[in-house]
């Protein structure tokens, strides 16, 4: 059962991790998308606290939105700590 939570919580962690670098490139290419919206929605949970803390802190800048790169790394950081419970 604690094996099953597990690679659950991995699958989940790397479908994130998927939906991040998708925003990524909509983000890049696509600017203002419908389907842009859409991704931001899903992700919103992730990258507002985020953007929260980013706007309060000394990283804060106009021009460039660090927030999904920082969600990423703690997504990244997450699918290494789960795998290593694997």
């Amino acid at each position: 059962m604690e094996e099953l939570l597990i690679k659950t919580t991995y699958c989940f962690i790397v479908f994130l991790e998927l939906l991040m670098m998708v925003y990524f490139i909509t983000r890049w290419i696509f600017r203002k998308s419908e389907f842009e919206k859409k991704l931001y929605s899903a992700l919103s949970p992730i990258l507002m606290p985020l953007e929260f803390l980013m706007k309060h802190s000394t990283l804060y800048t106009t021009m460039i939105d660090f927030s999904p790169i920082i969600a990423m790394l703690i997504l990244v950081y997450l699918d290494q700590l789960v795998r290593s419970l694997l």
